[in-house]
């Protein structure tokens, strides 16, 4: 089971709120969640800030793992607070 998966199994309304959340279907965070498809680089972002998963649980094939065999990302929940920040400020500027 992948990471994204395990978090919309939490709770029956994480699926449709994270579809709000990321401004997609629900039929994308299915997708997602069983790994036929692979979230955009582009949402990577916004997913970590609602989901707190870091960006190796969404895109292991892209952050991969440092040569010591760990999360090349020292520490994801600071990144997806930067993440928010970014975002917040993206949006109020617009």
């Amino acid at each position: 089971m992948n990471a994204i998966n395990s978090w919309l199994t939490l709770d029956a309304a994480h699926p449709a709120l994270l579809a709000e959340g990321m401004g997609v279907s629900r039929e994308a965070v299915r997708l997602w969640g069983t790994g036929k498809r692979n979230v955009a680089l582009r949402n990577v972002p916004r997913m970590c800030c609602i989901t707190g998963l870091s960006p190796y649980e969404i895109r292991p094939d892209v952050f991969g793992l440092n040569s010591n065999g760990r999360d090349a990302l020292q520490n994801p929940p600071k990144l997806a607070v930067a993440y928010r920040c970014a975002i917040s400020k993206s949006e109020n500027a617009a």
